[in-house]
């Protein structure tokens, strides 16, 4: 059973936490708000400001607070804050954490901190935009272009409520941690950041108290028991709140989350809301295949997903566009011209070279989601992001830290769970609900798993983002058969990522003789690669660098979802082709057999090595979802003849 401990305090204005942009051009900084619309302290920016208080207060005091040893302190410490690998490499204050100074391998915090949010907001017409300038030294004058317009929550001295929660999990000593809180709060007069207007005073003294759970209850985990048919289960995820998962750095100071779950998130979240789990529960839980889960709008009313759509996580690579014309389907004409005159219903229009889809624009986008459409074939909906600055403090001056690059400010682009505002269509500002599949010979055991863990309330990403699971239902895997007599030639696409190479070899030999190396290994020499349609990622370095013994850098080489990959079966090896199709659709493709660990073999990697295995959800294709689902015709995807391929 988790417990909470709650902190409410009162600012006075001003005061200014990072910006969100609202769309608003002539504002050029304004305070931070939730999805809610309610002002915000962000909780990165608490955890910042407790955990340097404590640390500040521990280090003078050997680690020896509240009349506690060190080791209980540490603890405690460790539970609220973690440790990053990088405080440990770098030889700062966290390696005095015992045993963890001698290693790299980060500790993730167990406690789940909420934003410090306003709890009585005030009119907009009590808010009001003040302006700044910079003045010249020399002249006294202000400088040219120096103007500033900054939306300040309040007038001048206005008192505002904020709350914020801290969710301890069960087996954490809940009263130190309030006791620890409420020290860190004492030396703590001001809160705020970005410009100088952004620090607004604490009036009077904060509160810390414990509390019971409050926002979505921790709802029983209700399922039907698998019977000796069913071979998976399907699960809805619901995510309560703002969230950071699978963050890309767009630019040097720019981090943005995705959208896609994978199954090795799902995972983590599991045995983290299970602790001291049995060791035969842990062999269980990993050994089960967690499909990614892809997201989609559901009924306002329900809460269902609309019947039928097949999502994915990209568009399929061998689809192009062209200007004012059709989608073309290349996967359909491998080897063929593509102005080939063996199209079928040729379109009115002028066939220039097609866009494909690196280049595509959001018009573009939207067209050819539309045609997949058609087909029932649906692309995860885009959704609303919730964006917040972060800056790192230098301990020594209070200020923004400082290096050879300049300040170390980051933009961090956090997602909503309900589709973007800026989706002309029907399904603009809907909730979503993401959607996954558990394979495995122990689903029961895999579901009662699940129900534990849901009672613990489990969290998800860096936000540690409330999730709630639903169970839709237990199923045997349907059977996909080849239609007609004869050679066959079909398309598998890449649902989610897969390792097809080993880095190291890839980047100096042919890509389409490795892919045909690769699917020898899984299909056998009788069925020929005919072409390919894929590109590939680099990603995950840090796990090679963490666990092997060698000293350099060996990132995994990742084939990226949407790839396509065209396969010429003879008639003869229809049958066997068709059988391992369908087991993979059950356990994911291998991992390449040279894409080993050092000089490990696949069956020795796992999650503490390589994040990207089939039993997290990596590897799952797509039986030709184009070809023989889409009719020819204007505005759809027209297929090239096979007859000539």
């Amino acid at each position: 059973m988790s417990q909470v401990v709650e902190v409410t305090l009162k600012v006075k204005a001003p005061f200014l936490t990072g910006n969100r942009d609202e769309g608003d051009l002539l504002t050029d900084a304004s305070m931070m708000r939730n999805a809610d619309g309610a002002y915000v302290f962000p909780e990165s920016l608490m955890r910042g400001v407790l955990r340097d208080s404590l640390y500040s207060m521990a280090r003078l005091c050997d680690f020896k607070l509240l009349g506690e040893d060190s080791e209980t302190i540490r603890t405690a410490l460790f539970g609220l804050f973690g440790v990053g690998s990088g405080d440990v490499s770098d030889g700062s204050a966290m390696t005095d954490l015992g045993t963890v100074k001698a290693s790299l391998e980060p500790k993730a915090r167990k406690a789940v901190f909420s934003d410090l949010a306003c709890t009585e907001m005030p009119s907009e017409e009590s808010q009001e935009v003040k302006t700044r300038v910079k003045i010249d030294d020399v002249t006294g004058a202000s400088d040219e272009a120096q103007l500033q317009f900054t939306s300040m929550a309040g007038v001048h001295g206005q008192e505002f409520p904020f709350a914020m929660t801290i969710t301890l999990p069960q087996g954490m000593d809940a009263d130190r941690c309030r006791e620890l809180i409420d020290l860190a709060l004492r030396p703590i007069t001001a809160l705020g950041s970005s410009k100088s207007a952004g620090f607004g005073r604490i009036a009077g003294q904060p509160t810390v108290r414990l509390v019971e759970a409050k926002g979505p209850a921790a709802s029983v985990f209700q399922f039907s028991q698998p019977d000796a048919t069913s071979e998976y289960a399907d699960i809805a995820l619901q995510l309560h709140g703002p969230f950071l998962l699978d963050t890309v750095r767009e630019a040097g100071n720019a981090l943005s989350g995705g959208t896609v779950i994978s199954g090795g998130t799902i995972k983590a979240a599991l045995f983290e809301a299970l602790p001291g789990l049995a060791d035969d529960d842990k062999a269980i839980l990993s050994a089960a295949r967690i499909t990614h889960a892809f997201c989609a709008p559901v009924n306002p009313e329900t809460g269902a997903f609309e019947k039928g759509k097949t999502m994915c996580a990209a568009l399929p690579l061998s689809l192009a566009y062209y200007e004012g014309g059709p989608v073309l389907d290349l996967a359909h004409c491998a080897g063929t011209p593509l102005l080939s005159k063996k199209i079928k219903n040729p379109p009115s229009v002028v066939l220039t070279p097609p866009k494909l889809q690196s280049d595509w624009k959001t018009a573009q986008r939207e067209a050819v989601k539309k045609a997949l459409t058609k087909a029932r074939l649906s692309l995860s909906p885009d959704l609303a992001d919730m964006s917040a600055t972060r800056t790192a403090i230098d301990e020594k001056t209070g200020a923004a830290s400082m290096d050879d690059s300049g300040g170390k400010l980051f933009l961090v682009n956090s997602k909503l769970p309900k589709t973007s505002g800026n989706n002309k269509d029907k399904d603009a500002g809907r909730d979503v609900r993401w959607s996954f599949r558990i394979y495995g010979p122990k689903l029961a055991e895999v579901l009662a798993l699940i129900q534990r863990a849901q009672a613990n309330r489990p969290t998800f990403g860096k936000l540690k983002t409330l999730g709630t699971f639903t169970h839709i239902g237990n199923a045997p895997q349907t059977a996909w058969q080849s239609d007609g007599e004869g050679d066959l030639t079909i398309a598998l696409v890449l649902r989610s990522a897969a390792i097809m190479h080993d880095y190291a070899t890839a980047s100096t030999g042919n890509v389409l003789a490795g892919y045909a190396a690769y699917f020898e290994t899984v299909f056998g020499p009788n069925i020929r690669l005919k072409t390919v349609f894929a590109e590939q990622d680099v990603r995950g370095g840090y796990q090679a660098l963490r666990f092997s013994s060698g000293p350099h850098y060996k990132p995994w080489l990742l084939t990226k979802a949407g790839s396509v990959f065209v396969f010429h079966v003879p008639q003869e090896a229809r049958t066997a082709f068709t059988e391992r199709v369908n087991a993979i659709l059950k356990s994911g493709l291998p991992v390449a057999a040279q894409a080993g660990l050092g000089t490990k073999e696949p069956a020795a990697l796992n999650w503490e090595n390589c994040p990207f295995l089939p039993e997290n959800g990596f590897g799952e294709i797509m039986v030709d979802p184009l070809g023989r689902s889409f009719k020819s015709g204007s505005g759809n995807i027209i297929e090239f003849e096979s007859a000539p391929c």
